[in-house]
């Protein structure tokens, strides 16, 4: 696919449409709409978040967040939170530009982009190792409500 895309910075009218995209990635597990939306205004109120929409020929293909971090080990990083291409697109070049979006976004200001996701994504996994992403540990979770 030729890079044609354009990423625009999402606003609070752009719930539905980020809603949606959480939907196709959690795929088979309930999202709480009300609670959803309480997170992503709050991720737009806070400067520490950047939130944009792909679109693709006129088309919304794709979504990703991330945020600033502090690490002791690598100074200021991104983190990104999600990227998530419409499903019906996938593997046709959408999450490669998101990527390299990413890359060319905070190249200047970050010492490091940082992700992860889930061990049972395999397909998801391999593509971020083929953007030369390093598999660097296991996330450990404990809920606690």
């Amino acid at each position: 696919m030729k890079e044609r895309g354009e990423f625009i910075k999402v606003r609070r009218k752009h719930f539905p449409i980020v809603y949606d995209f959480l939907q196709q990635l959690w795929e088979g597990k309930e999202i709480d709409k009300k609670r959803t939306k309480k997170y992503f205004l709050y991720r737009l109120r806070s400067p520490r978040y950047k939130i944009f929409l792909m679109k693709l020929d006129g088309e919304i293909v794709g979504y990703t967040s991330y945020k600033y971090e502090k690490d002791y080990e690598f100074g200021l990083i991104c983190y990104v939170d999600e990227i998530v291409v419409n499903k019906k697109l996938r593997g046709k070049g959408i999450g490669s530009m998101i990527v390299k979006f990413l890359e060319k976004t905070n190249k200047e200001k970050c010492n490091m982009i940082r992700l992860h996701t889930d061990l049972v994504r395999k397909k998801t996994r391999n593509f971020y190792k083929k953007k030369r992403f390093k598999d660097t540990g296991v996330v450990f979770e404990k809920k606690l409500k």
